[in-house]
């Protein structure tokens, strides 16, 4: 039986990265209240692995279906910060990582009827020294409002890097593909 696979997230950014795979999909929100794990868990990596597997499995809803859920989670210093939503608010998140590190968190679940696999992508991330008025240029153009941290990696967001360190940068983007490929076809997908 072949298998539908299902991309549990209305994230833009996770739709394209999975269309590089050639693989047919749909997209599905799975309905995931996500303040209420942030509420309930403290560790960043345990929150983002949690709401990963919530969003596979609520997705998930026939015995032919094999649905990705992800979640990133920024992790600076043990504070998480989240999507912006505005443009006050990116400023301030990037304020506050200016000159530091940080760890970008990307977990991933594949969930399907016979169990789920579960891996996390860890990005260590070092912001260059910048001043209000760079990152006010900066979010006036990128306008990073919908992600975690208020960059954008695969646009004018690389400019603010001094240095990155990860074994996947698609995992930044929202979706780990190196890995992503090793699952799917694991459980029976054709990828090059």
């Amino acid at each position: 039986m072949e298998k539908k696979l299902i991309l549990a997230s209305t994230s833009s950014y996770r739709k394209e990265l999975l269309e590089r795979l050639n693989i047919p999909f749909q997209t599905r929100d799975p309905g995931v209240k996500e303040e209420i794990i942030k509420e309930s868990l403290e560790e960043p990596r345990k929150i983002a692995e949690e709401l990963s597997k919530l969003k596979a499995k609520r997705a998930l809803r026939a015995l032919d279906e094999v649905s990705i859920g992800s979640d990133q989670i920024l992790d600076l210093q043990g504070k998480v910060l989240g999507k912006p939503g505005g443009r006050e608010k990116a400023i301030e998140q990037l304020l506050e990582l200016q000159g530091k590190e940080h760890t970008l968190i990307t977990a991933v679940c594949i969930a399907e009827d016979d169990g789920d696999y579960l891996f996390t992508s860890m990005a260590k991330m070092k912001m260059r020294a910048l001043d209000k008025d760079a990152i006010t240029r900066y979010v006036d153009y990128d306008k990073p409002f919908d992600c975690a941290g208020s960059y954008k990696l695969e646009s004018l967001g690389v400019s603010l890097f001094e240095s990155i360190d990860v074994d996947d940068s698609t995992g930044i983007i929202g979706l780990p593909l190196i890995k992503l490929c090793e699952f799917l076809r694991k459980i029976g997908f054709s990828i090059p």
